[in-house]
C-alpha cells in the first residue's frame, strides 16, 4: 500500500468513502498495524499508512473512531502513537475531544510522536482553553527538539488570532534573543500573528 501512487490513493480513498462509517473501526484497527481482516495480509506500515487514507477521507465524519484513536495514543509501539495523533489530525475538528490526550503526548518519549500530537493539536484547533498554556508551557522545556519546538511556535501561530493566544506574547518576546535563527523567526511570526 505504501507504493500507492497519489491517483491509487485517491482511489482508495475513494473506496473508504463508499463503504461508509460501517468502515471506521476497521480503520482504528489498522492504525495498530493489525492487517487481520484484510486478504492478503499487508505489513504493519501498509495497514498505517491506509488507516491515514481512509482518516483523511472521512475527515470530520470521522468523529466516531476518536475513542478509539484516542485509547491508541497510549499504546506501548510509537509507531502506533504517532499514527494515531496522524489520524486524528485527519479527522480536524471535530475530534476535538483528544485535545487533553494529544497534550500529554507533548512530552512522548518519541520524537515522531511529540511532532505529530503537536500537528494534531493545531489542526483540530479545539479546547485553547487547554492548549494554549500546554503550548506556553512546551516553550520552557527543556532539553528542548527544534522541530517539535517550531512546530510548536507554528501551533500558537496559527491560534494567533484567538484573544487566549495573547498569553504567549511574554514567552514569545523572550525567543527573539534564541541563538536558533529558526526559532527567532518562528516566534516572530507568531508574535506578529497575535498582535493583530
Amino acid at each position: 500500500m505504501t507504493n500507492l501512487d497519489e491517483a491509487g490513493e485517491g482511489r482508495a480513498a475513494e473506496a473508504i468513502r463508499r463503504i461508509g462509517p460501517v468502515a471506521l473501526p476497521a480503520l482504528v484497527q489498522l492504525t495498530k498495524g493489525d492487517s487481520s481482516g484484510l486478504r492478503p495480509r499487508r505489513r504493519a506500515g501498509d495497514c498505517q499508512w491506509l488507516s491515514t487514507i481512509g482518516f483523511f477521507a472521512f475527515g470530520r465524519a470521522g468523529a466516531p473512531a476518536v475513542p478509539g484513536l484516542i485509547a491508541l495514543l497510549e499504546h506501548p509501539d510509537p509507531e502506533v502513537r504517532e499514527r494515531a495523533a496522524v489520524n486524528l489530525e485527519e479527522i480536524g475538528s471535530t475530534a476535538d475531544a483528544a485535545v487533553p490526550a494529544l497534550l500529554k503526548h507533548l512530552y512522548d518519549p518519541d520524537p515522531g510522536v511529540r511532532l505529530a500530537a503537536t500537528h494534531a493539536i493545531q489542526d483540530i484547533e479545539g479546547r485553547l482553553d487547554l492548549a494554549i498554556p500546554a503550548l506556553i508551557k512546551k516553550l520552557d522545556a527543556v532539553p528542548r527538539d527544534t522541530n517539535c519546538y517550531i512546530a510548536t511556535l507554528e501551533t500558537l501561530l496559527n491560534f494567533g488570532s484567538y484573544p487566549e493566544a495573547r498569553t504567549a506574547i511574554p514567552s514569545l518576546k523572550r525567543l527573539l534573543n534564541d541563538p536558533d535563527h529558526n526559532i527567532r523567526d518562528a516566534a516572530a511570526g507568531a508574535l506578529e500573528e497575535i498582535k493583530h
